[in-house]
């Protein structure tokens, strides 16, 4: 909200919210809209960190060489189960 009062100095906050805001339940969330085909507009709201997913990686073993045959297994099997996890 302060960086679109800074922005716009001449307007004012209800202006300033129904430009830069959008009611989501309860809350007021920072959004945009952006036009689509056939004249209808989609909003695009900004998500909080704590809503964003995260993805957890698995370590490579150790004693493990992508050019030793003897793990030629494990790295198919991890190429494997990193496709199937696609972000």
């Amino acid at each position: 909200m302060r960086w679109a009062r800074r922005r716009h100095p001449d307007k004012g906050p209800g202006w300033i919210k129904k430009k830069y805001f959008t009611l989501t339940g309860r809350k007021w969330v920072f959004s945009c809209k952006s036009k689509q085909q056939k004249g209808k507009y989609k909003i695009h709201e900004l998500l909080k960190p704590s809503e964003a997913k995260l993805y957890r990686y698995i370590k490579i073993k150790g004693k493990a060489n992508p050019f030793n045959p003897e793990y030629r297994e494990y790295f198919q099997m991890r190429r494997l189960l990193s496709n199937t996890v696609a972000i």
